[in-house]
């Protein structure tokens, strides 16, 4: 093999299996990861700006007049952690205090099992008028709870995510969304990999940036 492209996994946490990438590495074989990375390998990636998105769905709902904002978030994914941080800068910069109550954190397990933490999770949305989710797929399921417990989206509860993904579409009702250029990512990533094999310098991350696709998730109050 020449080269591999590696999309990380539960990139959130300690991963046991960085050894095996360092041989990798150190047999001359670059790698290059794309939607994440493990901080402690020091290994390009190429993947959407996550504190920006954040940022940026969070922006959009404060412009439409929400203010009780709550967030779903995965916890075992790196971007997970860096959408929060842009879910955070955005609320702060509207001087509005930050709640935890109102911030979930899941896990790919939890998100598999969603039924199981329906009540919980809607126990916890009590009062906030719209909520920043971490992907379409939390974002659908989260819709799914919220109409077998008596809640009409948007009316009710505004949600937004981000990915854009084919989800975002069909979900019942149709999601505003960020979008992750996957595309334009897999190119780039392709792109450097091959200047990698021909001997060139890359950069050592690239981000790309994102916008707003509107549906009809999201009220204006």
């Amino acid at each position: 093999m020449d080269g591999v492209i590696a999309e990380p996994t539960k990139s959130g946490l300690p991963n046991p299996n960085l050894d095996l990438y360092g041989k990798i590495m150190e047999r001359g074989i670059p790698v290059i990861f794309i939607n994440s990375f493990y901080p402690q390998l020091e290994a390009p990636y190429v993947s959407l700006n996550d504190k920006m998105a954040g940022k940026i769905v969070t922006d959009y709902l404060l412009q439409c007049g929400h203010r009780n904002i709550a967030a779903v978030f995965k916890g075992d994914d790196g971007q997970g952690h860096q959408r929060y941080a842009g879910y955070l800068e955005a609320l702060m910069e509207a001087g509005i205090r930050i709640d935890d109550r109102r911030i979930i954190w899941i896990d790919t397990e939890m998100l598999t099992d969603f039924g199981q933490s329906e009540s919980w999770m809607l126990q916890r949305l009590e009062g906030c008028t719209a909520c920043v989710c971490y992907n379409d797929l939390v974002a659908s399921r989260l819709i799914s709870a919220c109409k077998k417990n008596g809640k009409k989206v948007p009316d009710d509860l505004s949600v937004i995510s981000i990915d854009n993904s084919d989800l975002a579409g069909f979900c019942e009702v149709p999601l505003t969304s960020a979008k992750n250029p996957i595309q334009d990512l897999a190119r780039i990533a392709a792109l450097q990999m091959l200047d990698l094999l021909d001997g060139k310098n890359i950069p050592p991350s690239t981000e790309l940036t994102t916008e707003i696709v509107t549906r009809d998730s999201v009220a204006i109050l």
